[in-house]
């Protein structure tokens, strides 16, 4: 369907939501080239090495050039629902952070600290 909401400042972002397995979350990596990525994780995976690395190769690593079509339109699909809820979910800009261990860090305390409750936090 058509999409009436427009995009303005896509950057880069991990969007982060209540999952439907108990005490987990989805994070949605996605970035203004149309990249996507997803995860599943807990208050004890979210400290892996994997998902330090996974940001690390997603957000500071040179972009990729051949995206595929379904990646670009997952990518899409996230951001038109992040520029209607962006007020009322969690998410954080890559840009606003130094570095991977810097992002991963603010990620492993929002996950830690996540409350299904609470209110939507930006980073």
């Amino acid at each position: 369907h058509e999409r009436t909401v427009p995009i303005k400042d896509k950057g880069q972002r991990i969007v982060i939501l209540p999952s439907a397995e108990e005490d987990k979350l989805e994070l949605f990596f996605v970035s203004e080239s149309a990249r996507f990525e997803q995860a599943h994780v807990d208050a004890v995976s979210v400290r892996d090495k994997k998902i330090h690395n996974q940001i690390g190769a997603f957000f500071f690593k040179p972009a990729v050039d051949n995206i595929p079509d379904a990646e670009k339109e997952k990518s899409e699909i996230v951001f038109s629902w992040l520029s209607r809820h962006k007020d009322v979910v969690n998410w954080i800009d890559i840009g606003k952070t130094a570095d991977s261990h810097d992002c991963h860090r603010l990620l492993v305390e929002h996950v830690c600290g996540f409350d299904k409750n609470s209110r939507a936090i930006y980073l």
